[in-house]
Protein backbone atom coordinates (compact mmCIF):
# COMPACT_ATOMS: atom_id res chain seq x y z
CA UNK A 1 0.00 0.00 0.00
CA UNK A 2 2.92 2.43 0.71
CA UNK A 3 4.73 1.91 -2.56
CA UNK A 4 1.21 2.43 -4.40
CA UNK A 5 0.88 5.79 -2.66
CA UNK A 6 4.43 6.40 -3.31
CA UNK A 7 4.13 6.19 -6.74
CA UNK A 8 0.59 8.02 -6.74
CA UNK A 9 2.41 10.54 -5.09
CA UNK A 10 5.31 10.97 -7.57
CA UNK A 11 3.08 11.08 -10.54
CA UNK A 12 1.24 13.74 -9.58
CA UNK A 13 4.44 15.33 -8.74
CA UNK A 14 5.45 15.47 -12.41
CA UNK A 15 1.84 16.08 -13.78
CA UNK A 16 2.09 19.15 -11.05
CA UNK A 17 5.50 20.08 -12.66
CA UNK A 18 4.47 19.33 -16.42
CA UNK A 19 1.30 21.48 -15.97
CA UNK A 20 3.46 23.96 -14.46
CA UNK A 21 6.48 24.02 -16.90
CA UNK A 22 3.98 23.95 -19.96
CA UNK A 23 1.12 26.66 -19.55
CA UNK A 24 2.75 29.37 -17.14
CA UNK A 25 0.88 32.03 -19.31
CA UNK A 26 -2.07 30.52 -18.77
CA UNK A 27 -1.70 30.98 -14.92
CA UNK A 28 -0.21 34.47 -15.05
CA UNK A 29 0.06 37.14 -17.25
CA UNK A 30 2.92 39.87 -16.55
CA UNK A 31 2.25 43.27 -17.38
CA UNK A 32 5.88 44.15 -17.52
CA UNK A 33 6.50 41.47 -20.40
CA UNK A 34 3.01 41.68 -22.46
CA UNK A 35 1.76 44.89 -21.67
CA UNK A 36 -0.43 45.39 -24.53
CA UNK A 37 -2.05 41.71 -23.99
CA UNK A 38 -3.07 42.35 -20.46
CA UNK A 39 -4.26 45.58 -21.27
CA UNK A 40 -6.36 44.13 -24.61
CA UNK A 41 -7.34 41.13 -22.44
CA UNK A 42 -8.43 43.04 -19.29
CA UNK A 43 -10.92 45.24 -21.17
CA UNK A 44 -12.23 42.27 -22.88
CA UNK A 45 -12.75 40.62 -19.25
CA UNK A 46 -14.93 43.90 -18.35
CA UNK A 47 -16.38 43.83 -21.48
CA UNK A 48 -17.79 40.63 -21.02
CA UNK A 49 -18.75 41.47 -17.34
CA UNK A 50 -20.16 44.56 -18.10
CA UNK A 51 -22.71 42.44 -20.83
CA UNK A 52 -23.10 39.99 -17.71
CA UNK A 53 -24.38 42.84 -15.72
CA UNK A 54 -26.67 44.38 -17.65
CA UNK A 55 -28.17 40.99 -18.48
CA UNK A 56 -28.98 40.49 -15.39
CA UNK A 57 -30.57 43.73 -14.54
CA UNK A 58 -32.59 42.89 -17.36
CA UNK A 59 -34.08 39.91 -15.91
CA UNK A 60 -35.31 42.43 -13.05
CA UNK A 61 -36.76 45.45 -14.93
CA UNK A 62 -38.97 46.18 -11.96
CA UNK A 63 -35.94 46.55 -9.33
CA UNK A 64 -34.28 48.41 -12.02
CA UNK A 65 -37.31 50.75 -12.29
CA UNK A 66 -37.43 51.38 -9.17
CA UNK A 67 -34.29 52.22 -8.40
CA UNK A 68 -33.95 54.72 -11.07
CA UNK A 69 -36.92 56.29 -10.08
CA UNK A 70 -35.92 56.71 -6.41
CA UNK A 71 -32.41 58.38 -7.45
CA UNK A 72 -33.94 60.54 -9.95
CA UNK A 73 -36.25 62.20 -7.01
CA UNK A 74 -33.22 61.85 -4.85
CA UNK A 75 -31.82 63.98 -7.70
CA UNK A 76 -34.85 66.51 -8.41
CA UNK A 77 -34.66 67.38 -4.52
CA UNK A 78 -31.22 69.19 -5.00
CA UNK A 79 -32.98 71.47 -7.74
CA UNK A 80 -35.87 73.10 -5.55
CA UNK A 81 -35.31 75.60 -3.34
CA UNK A 82 -36.29 75.23 0.58
CA UNK A 83 -35.58 74.59 4.14
CA UNK A 84 -35.18 71.03 3.33
CA UNK A 85 -31.50 71.74 1.51
CA UNK A 86 -29.36 71.90 4.35
CA UNK A 87 -30.92 68.23 5.55
CA UNK A 88 -30.06 66.90 1.91
CA UNK A 89 -26.58 68.33 1.88
CA UNK A 90 -25.98 66.60 5.46
CA UNK A 91 -27.52 63.10 4.03
CA UNK A 92 -25.37 63.75 0.68
CA UNK A 93 -22.17 64.39 3.17
CA UNK A 94 -22.98 61.21 5.70
CA UNK A 95 -23.77 58.84 2.25
CA UNK A 96 -20.66 59.95 0.91
CA UNK A 97 -18.55 59.51 3.90
CA UNK A 98 -19.53 55.89 4.97
CA UNK A 99 -19.85 54.73 1.03
CA UNK A 100 -15.94 55.66 0.97
CA UNK A 101 -15.37 53.48 3.61
CA UNK A 102 -17.46 50.60 1.83
CA UNK A 103 -15.35 51.30 -1.14
CA UNK A 104 -12.05 51.36 0.67
CA UNK A 105 -13.04 47.87 1.76
CA UNK A 106 -13.93 46.70 -1.59
CA UNK A 107 -10.50 47.82 -2.60
CA UNK A 108 -8.91 45.32 0.20
CA UNK A 109 -10.16 42.27 -0.81
CA UNK A 110 -11.03 42.45 -4.47
CA UNK A 111 -8.87 40.66 -6.80
CA UNK A 112 -7.92 37.10 -5.68
CA UNK A 113 -5.48 38.23 -2.97
CA UNK A 114 -4.19 41.59 -4.74
CA UNK A 115 -6.00 43.75 -2.82
CA UNK A 116 -5.13 47.36 -1.81
CA UNK A 117 -3.91 47.10 1.83
CA UNK A 118 -6.30 49.90 2.94
CA UNK A 119 -6.84 49.10 6.83
CA UNK A 120 -3.07 49.97 6.87
CA UNK A 121 -3.40 52.95 4.16
CA UNK A 122 -6.42 54.18 5.81
CA UNK A 123 -8.74 52.96 7.89
CA UNK A 124 -5.84 52.46 10.55
CA UNK A 125 -4.54 55.91 10.33
CA UNK A 126 -8.02 57.26 10.76
CA UNK A 127 -8.68 55.47 13.87
CA UNK A 128 -5.55 56.50 15.43
CA UNK A 129 -5.99 60.02 14.51
CA UNK A 130 -9.78 59.98 16.28
CA UNK A 131 -7.75 58.10 19.29
CA UNK A 132 -5.14 60.27 19.71
CA UNK A 133 -7.36 63.45 19.08
CA UNK A 134 -10.03 62.23 21.56
CA UNK A 135 -7.22 62.16 24.53
CA UNK A 136 -5.73 65.35 23.56
CA UNK A 137 -8.84 67.04 23.50
CA UNK A 138 -10.25 65.87 26.50
CA UNK A 139 -13.65 64.67 24.74
CA UNK A 140 -15.54 63.17 21.94
CA UNK A 141 -17.71 65.62 20.91
CA UNK A 142 -15.76 66.60 18.03
CA UNK A 143 -16.11 65.98 13.80
CA UNK A 144 -14.53 63.23 11.88
CA UNK A 145 -15.28 64.68 8.26
CA UNK A 146 -16.70 67.90 7.09
CA UNK A 147 -14.65 71.16 7.31
CA UNK A 148 -14.86 71.20 11.15
CA UNK A 149 -13.07 67.15 11.27
CA UNK A 150 -10.98 67.15 14.24
CA UNK A 151 -11.27 70.74 15.80
CA UNK A 152 -11.21 70.27 19.11
CA UNK A 153 -14.59 71.52 20.82
CA UNK A 154 -14.44 74.66 23.16
CA UNK A 155 -15.26 72.58 26.55
CA UNK A 156 -14.26 69.48 27.55
CA UNK A 157 -15.85 66.70 29.04
CA UNK A 158 -12.78 64.99 30.61
CA UNK A 159 -14.48 61.10 30.08
CA UNK A 160 -12.38 59.30 27.10
CA UNK A 161 -13.44 56.02 27.74
CA UNK A 162 -12.02 53.42 25.54
CA UNK A 163 -15.64 52.09 24.84
CA UNK A 164 -16.53 55.36 23.67
CA UNK A 165 -13.31 55.85 21.49
CA UNK A 166 -14.71 52.40 19.43
CA UNK A 167 -18.34 53.68 19.08
CA UNK A 168 -16.65 56.70 17.54
CA UNK A 169 -15.16 54.86 14.97
CA UNK A 170 -17.83 51.48 14.45
CA UNK A 171 -19.33 52.86 11.63
CA UNK A 172 -16.80 53.70 9.82
CA UNK A 173 -15.16 50.25 10.85
CA UNK A 174 -18.52 47.94 9.88
CA UNK A 175 -18.61 49.71 6.44
CA UNK A 176 -14.97 48.89 5.81
CA UNK A 177 -15.66 45.43 6.94
CA UNK A 178 -19.02 45.48 4.60
CA UNK A 179 -16.70 46.51 1.77
CA UNK A 180 -14.49 43.27 2.06
CA UNK A 181 -17.15 40.95 2.31
CA UNK A 182 -18.50 42.79 -0.60
CA UNK A 183 -15.19 42.21 -2.35
CA UNK A 184 -14.85 38.35 -2.02
CA UNK A 185 -18.20 38.03 -4.02
CA UNK A 186 -16.32 38.11 -7.54
CA UNK A 187 -14.64 35.06 -7.06
CA UNK A 188 -17.57 33.01 -6.12
CA UNK A 189 -20.14 34.24 -8.46
CA UNK A 190 -16.94 33.60 -11.25
CA UNK A 191 -16.29 29.96 -9.24
CA UNK A 192 -20.35 29.05 -9.07
CA UNK A 193 -20.75 29.97 -13.17
CA UNK A 194 -17.87 27.72 -13.73
CA UNK A 195 -19.16 25.30 -11.64
CA UNK A 196 -22.78 25.08 -13.51
CA UNK A 197 -21.41 25.60 -16.79
CA UNK A 198 -19.14 22.41 -15.99
CA UNK A 199 -16.00 24.13 -16.64
CA UNK A 200 -12.77 23.10 -14.68
CA UNK A 201 -11.63 25.90 -12.37
CA UNK A 202 -7.67 26.08 -12.47
CA UNK A 203 -7.30 26.86 -8.54
CA UNK A 204 -9.62 23.86 -7.50
CA UNK A 205 -7.70 22.08 -9.77
CA UNK A 206 -4.58 22.70 -8.48
CA UNK A 207 -5.45 22.63 -4.27
CA UNK A 208 -6.44 18.79 -5.53
CA UNK A 209 -3.12 18.02 -7.21
CA UNK A 210 -1.29 20.26 -4.01
CA UNK A 211 -3.45 17.58 -1.46
CA UNK A 212 -1.96 14.75 -3.09
CA UNK A 213 1.45 15.61 -3.17
CA UNK A 214 0.79 16.43 0.50
CA UNK A 215 4.48 18.79 0.69
CA UNK A 216 3.47 21.18 3.20
CA UNK A 217 0.99 22.33 6.14
CA UNK A 218 -0.50 24.54 3.76
CA UNK A 219 -0.84 22.49 1.17
CA UNK A 220 -2.86 20.27 3.55
CA UNK A 221 -5.10 23.35 5.24
CA UNK A 222 -5.87 24.29 1.22
CA UNK A 223 -6.60 20.60 0.16
CA UNK A 224 -8.97 20.06 3.14
CA UNK A 225 -10.39 23.50 2.84
CA UNK A 226 -13.39 22.17 0.96
CA UNK A 227 -14.50 19.40 3.10
CA UNK A 228 -14.28 22.16 6.69
CA UNK A 229 -16.60 24.43 4.52
CA UNK A 230 -18.79 21.59 3.65
CA UNK A 231 -18.96 19.82 7.35
CA UNK A 232 -19.36 23.19 9.15
CA UNK A 233 -20.99 25.27 6.44
CA UNK A 234 -22.35 28.60 7.98
CA UNK A 235 -20.44 28.43 11.12
CA UNK A 236 -17.33 27.57 8.76
CA UNK A 237 -17.32 30.31 6.73
CA UNK A 238 -17.95 32.77 9.43
CA UNK A 239 -14.99 31.60 11.46
CA UNK A 240 -12.78 31.43 8.31
CA UNK A 241 -13.89 35.14 7.52
CA UNK A 242 -13.29 36.47 11.11
CA UNK A 243 -9.54 36.05 10.84
CA UNK A 244 -7.11 37.62 9.10
CA UNK A 245 -6.10 35.40 6.36
CA UNK A 246 -4.84 35.42 3.07
CA UNK A 247 -6.61 32.63 1.94
CA UNK A 248 -9.99 33.68 1.65
CA UNK A 249 -10.17 34.15 -2.12
CA UNK A 250 -9.94 30.05 -2.24
CA UNK A 251 -12.73 30.15 -0.13
CA UNK A 252 -14.77 31.69 -1.72
CA UNK A 253 -14.11 29.96 -5.39
CA UNK A 254 -14.32 26.60 -3.04
CA UNK A 255 -17.83 27.94 -1.83
CA UNK A 256 -18.84 29.00 -5.46
CA UNK A 257 -17.40 25.97 -6.91
CA UNK A 258 -19.85 23.60 -4.50
CA UNK A 259 -22.88 25.92 -4.95
CA UNK A 260 -23.38 27.58 -1.31
CA UNK A 261 -25.74 29.44 -1.13
CA UNK A 262 -25.68 33.31 -1.76
CA UNK A 263 -27.22 34.39 1.17
CA UNK A 264 -25.16 31.67 3.22
CA UNK A 265 -21.85 32.45 1.90
CA UNK A 266 -22.24 36.63 1.97
CA UNK A 267 -24.25 36.55 5.63
CA UNK A 268 -21.16 34.35 6.96
CA UNK A 269 -18.40 36.79 4.95
CA UNK A 270 -20.42 39.75 6.32
CA UNK A 271 -20.84 38.90 9.54
CA UNK A 272 -16.97 37.88 10.35
CA UNK A 273 -15.23 40.45 8.27
CA UNK A 274 -17.36 43.25 9.18
CA UNK A 275 -18.29 42.81 12.88
CA UNK A 276 -15.39 40.60 14.14
CA UNK A 277 -12.63 40.85 12.20
CA UNK A 278 -12.93 44.37 11.30
CA UNK A 279 -13.65 45.27 14.97
CA UNK A 280 -10.95 43.07 16.43
CA UNK A 281 -8.46 45.24 14.10
CA UNK A 282 -10.19 48.60 15.25
CA UNK A 283 -9.68 47.58 19.51
CA UNK A 284 -6.19 47.09 18.59
CA UNK A 285 -5.08 50.17 16.80
CA UNK A 286 -7.24 52.15 19.54
CA UNK A 287 -5.19 50.09 22.70
CA UNK A 288 -1.85 50.66 20.48
CA UNK A 289 -2.59 54.99 20.34
CA UNK A 290 -4.62 55.33 23.67
CA UNK A 291 -3.25 57.15 26.58
CA UNK A 292 -2.32 54.74 28.88
CA UNK A 293 -0.57 52.48 26.15
CA UNK A 294 1.89 55.44 25.22
CA UNK A 295 2.46 56.28 28.65
CA UNK A 296 3.19 53.03 29.55
CA UNK A 297 6.03 52.57 25.99
CA UNK A 298 7.22 56.24 27.65
CA UNK A 299 7.75 54.77 30.81
CA UNK A 300 9.67 51.92 29.54
CA UNK A 301 11.34 54.16 26.79
CA UNK A 302 12.08 56.71 30.03
CA UNK A 303 13.84 53.62 32.04
CA UNK A 304 15.98 51.92 29.34
CA UNK A 305 17.55 55.22 27.68
CA UNK A 306 16.22 58.94 27.96
CA UNK A 307 17.42 59.84 24.68
CA UNK A 308 15.09 57.26 23.09
CA UNK A 309 12.02 58.73 25.70
CA UNK A 310 12.67 62.27 24.79
CA UNK A 311 12.86 61.46 20.84
CA UNK A 312 9.53 59.29 21.36
CA UNK A 313 7.81 61.88 23.15
CA UNK A 314 8.97 64.91 20.89
CA UNK A 315 7.56 62.56 17.49
CA UNK A 316 4.46 62.11 19.17
CA UNK A 317 3.47 65.51 20.12
CA UNK A 318 4.44 66.53 16.99
CA UNK A 319 1.98 63.71 15.46
CA UNK A 320 -1.04 65.00 17.97
CA UNK A 321 -0.38 68.17 17.10
CA UNK A 322 -0.82 67.59 13.39
CA UNK A 323 -3.45 65.68 13.98
CA UNK A 324 -5.04 68.27 15.87
CA UNK A 325 -4.53 70.66 12.90
CA UNK A 326 -2.02 72.90 15.25
CA UNK A 327 -1.11 75.56 12.63
CA UNK A 328 1.93 76.80 15.15
CA UNK A 329 3.66 73.58 15.69
CA UNK A 330 3.03 72.64 12.14
CA UNK A 331 4.28 75.90 10.64
CA UNK A 332 8.29 75.65 12.92
CA UNK A 333 8.54 72.20 11.02
CA UNK A 334 8.06 72.74 7.48
CA UNK A 335 10.71 70.68 5.76
CA UNK A 336 10.27 67.38 8.24
CA UNK A 337 6.27 67.21 8.08
CA UNK A 338 6.65 68.14 3.50
CA UNK A 339 9.10 65.51 3.52
CA UNK A 340 6.97 63.25 5.60
CA UNK A 341 3.86 64.07 3.64
CA UNK A 342 6.10 63.51 0.45
CA UNK A 343 7.17 60.09 1.33
CA UNK A 344 3.42 58.97 2.74
CA UNK A 345 2.04 60.27 -0.57
CA UNK A 346 4.75 58.46 -2.52
CA UNK A 347 4.37 55.39 -0.78
CA UNK A 348 0.16 55.67 -1.31
CA UNK A 349 0.72 56.51 -4.86
CA UNK A 350 2.78 53.22 -5.24
CA UNK A 351 0.93 51.19 -3.78
CA UNK A 352 -2.40 52.42 -5.95
CA UNK A 353 0.20 51.96 -8.92
CA UNK A 354 1.12 48.38 -8.29
CA UNK A 355 -2.59 47.70 -7.25
CA UNK A 356 -3.71 49.02 -10.65
CA UNK A 357 -1.19 46.69 -12.36
CA UNK A 358 -2.32 43.96 -10.28
CA UNK A 359 -5.60 44.44 -11.01
CA UNK A 360 -5.33 44.19 -14.54
CA UNK A 361 -3.05 41.56 -14.92
CA UNK A 362 -5.86 38.93 -12.83
CA UNK A 363 -8.59 40.33 -14.94
CA UNK A 364 -6.43 39.94 -18.35
CA UNK A 365 -4.95 35.85 -16.97
CA UNK A 366 -8.95 34.86 -15.77
CA UNK A 367 -9.68 35.98 -19.47
CA UNK A 368 -6.96 34.03 -20.91
CA UNK A 369 -7.50 31.00 -18.85
CA UNK A 370 -11.17 31.02 -20.14
CA UNK A 371 -10.39 31.34 -23.76
CA UNK A 372 -7.58 28.48 -23.04
CA UNK A 373 -10.24 26.49 -21.26
CA UNK A 374 -12.53 26.74 -24.29
CA UNK A 375 -10.46 26.32 -27.03
CA UNK A 376 -8.94 22.94 -25.15
CA UNK A 377 -12.77 21.48 -25.12
CA UNK A 378 -13.04 22.88 -28.83
CA UNK A 379 -10.28 20.56 -29.26
CA UNK A 380 -11.75 17.57 -27.48
CA UNK A 381 -15.47 17.39 -29.00
CA UNK A 382 -13.82 18.10 -32.57
CA UNK A 383 -11.16 14.93 -31.40
CA UNK A 384 -14.20 12.91 -30.19
CA UNK A 385 -16.64 13.42 -33.12
CA UNK A 386 -13.44 12.10 -35.45
CA UNK A 387 -13.00 9.09 -33.48
CA UNK A 388 -17.02 8.43 -33.95
CA UNK A 389 -16.10 8.81 -37.93
CA UNK A 390 -13.68 6.28 -37.77
CA UNK A 391 -15.49 4.04 -35.73
CA UNK A 392 -18.71 4.32 -38.17
CA UNK A 393 -16.44 3.91 -40.95
CA UNK A 394 -14.92 0.88 -39.71
CA UNK A 395 -18.36 -0.62 -38.59
CA UNK A 396 -20.01 0.30 -41.99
Amino acid sequence: MNEKRKTKRSHVRKQFKRRKSITPMEQQLSFFSAPLQVIAYSGLYLLDNGKWAVEYLWRYPNALIYSTAALSLYASLHLVEGSHIKYILSADALVVWYTYWVFLGILSSIGLGAGLHTFVLFLGPHIARVTLTAYECESLDFDVYGTNAFNCPNKSTGNVRFFKVLLKVLLESLCWGAGTAIGELPPYFMAKAASTSGQKIPQIEELKERGQLGTSIKDKILANLNTLLEKYGFLGIFLFASIPNPLFDLAGITCGHFQVPFWTFFGATFLGKSFIKATIQSIIVITAFSKDTIEAILGYLKIWSTQLHDLAENVLIRQVNLFGDSEGDAMMQPSRSSIIGVIWNGLISLMLIYFAITMLESFASTYHSNISQARKSGKTLQGDQTNIGHKRQHIA
